[in-house]
């Protein structure tokens, strides 16, 4: 289960409850995040007012993808090893490959 309270997204095991990661603090609200598996590690990507779109890995906090954007996300429609594909008021954009050395 993963839920957003401003710019704070938390993650937890849907049938305990149980936090199963550090909670992943934005530095502004948080406006799309996005689930997915990288090679079988559970991975969430998000957005927020900042305009950085960061993939994290849930057990960790670590972000291991991480870009910035040019406008606001309305919503984050896929994540693979390769991109991630974004709406952005009326376009859709392939961002990818981005590593964790951009701006976090």
């Amino acid at each position: 289960m993963i839920s957003v309270v401003g710019g704070t997204v938390t993650c937890a095991d849907i049938s305990t409850g149980e936090s199963t990661g550090p909670a992943l603090t934005h530095p502004g609200a948080v406006g799309a995040m996005l689930p997915a598996l990288l090679d079988n590690v559970p991975v969430v990507a998000t957005t927020c007012t900042d305009l950085v779109l960061r993939v994290w890995e849930i057990g960790t906090g670590r972000i291991i993808r991480s870009v910035a954007l040019s406008g606001q996300v309305r919503r984050i429609l896929s994540v693979t090893a390769d991109q991630v594909v974004v709406f952005t008021g009326g376009h859709l954009a392939a961002v990818g490959p981005v590593t964790a050395t951009g701006p976090a």
